[in-house]
């Protein structure tokens, strides 16, 4: 359901850089990036955006086409059983 509503505000998935990174990394808002972690890495397009502070990304979970998810480690909370899916370390890579 998130993904048919989500879709109609923002048709494609993008991963959210902060300007100094896109300058630091050569990267123009919407190129092609890979985003590698120790568990997975996927392509999507950077939107520089203001919203996130250096040194952090953000991308939607909801588009099969960029699964976040990939990226994150298979591990559950020891209380709770709930996956590790809001956050881990990842390398942003230039595609061109």
């Amino acid at each position: 359901m998130t993904r048919k509503a989500l879709g109609k505000i923002k048709p494609k998935p993008l991963v959210e850089v902060s300007k100094e990174d896109a300058e630091e990394l050569k990267i123009s808002d919407g190129e092609k990036v890979k985003l590698v972690s120790p568990f997975g890495e996927i392509e999507i397009e950077a939107k520089i955006s203001e919203r996130v502070k250096k040194g952090v990304i953000a991308v939607p979970n909801h588009y099969s086409e960029a699964a976040v998810n990939k990226l994150t480690a298979p591990v559950l909370d020891p209380v709770s059983k709930i996956p590790a899916l809001k956050y881990c370390n990842v390398k942003i890579e230039k595609l061109n």
